[in-house]
């Protein structure tokens, strides 16, 4: 961009930031109801997961640091789900459809050219609920026995989350297999694999 006026560079570069972004942000919604309805579906995850990457590397450039924080946070949880370490269950889809209204929301107010988040609160709520997983994950992890052959990872748990948002469930399929071994609530939960 020429001429000069770095400050309409700056605007015009924004609001190209913004319209993409909310672009990108209706079709991760969609995809997440997607996701849903199909369980874990690599293709879908994958999908999903690059928007987002995205949204996270272009609001750091430009400075917006709530975008950065909250697209990081739902970048590392994608990734978990990549991985199987975490399992997309309709509370895990519903944690991240907040986290794609939040972004939204911060775009409005980007375009309107107001702070990114009107009230900390709901936000700071938000990013604790993504932390939540993320942590009840590290300690699955620290706690968990090795997964017991021909047992499947199944859909884990639920974990309270503050402020009445959505619970966050978190369990890695070897927490599963070590709570189904036991006898514990997930037993019901458990499948295994044909002989």
């Amino acid at each position: 961009m020429g001429g000069g006026n770095f400050l309409a560079d700056d605007l015009a570069i924004l609001t190209e930031f913004v319209d993409e972004s909310d672009m990108e942000l209706n079709k991760v919604a969609a995809l997440f109801v997607e996701l849903e309805k199909t369980g874990f579906n690599p293709a879908i995850i994958n999908a999903i997961f690059r928007p987002i990457l995205s949204i996270k590397g272009n609001s750091a450039f430009l400075g917006l640091m709530k975008v950065r924080v909250l697209s990081h946070e739902m970048e590392y949880l994608l990734d978990d789900i990549r991985k199987n370490k975490v399992w997309p269950t309709p509370q895990i889809i519903s944690l991240f459809l907040n986290g794609i209204d939040a972004l939204k929301s911060m775009m409005t107010r980007i375009r309107k050219q107001e702070t990114e988040v009107a009230d900390l609160q709901p936000f700071d709520a938000l990013m604790t609920s993504f932390q939540a997983v993320q942590h009840e994950q590290i300690s699955a992890e620290d706690h968990s026995t090795p997964m017991e052959e021909g047992v499947a990872a199944s859909p884990p748990h639920s974990v309270a989350s503050p402020a009445g948002l959505p619970a966050a469930p978190t369990l890695r399929p070897a927490r599963i297999a070590a709570q189904s071994a036991a006898g514990g609530p997930l037993q019901a939960c458990r499948r295994v694999a044909p002989a």
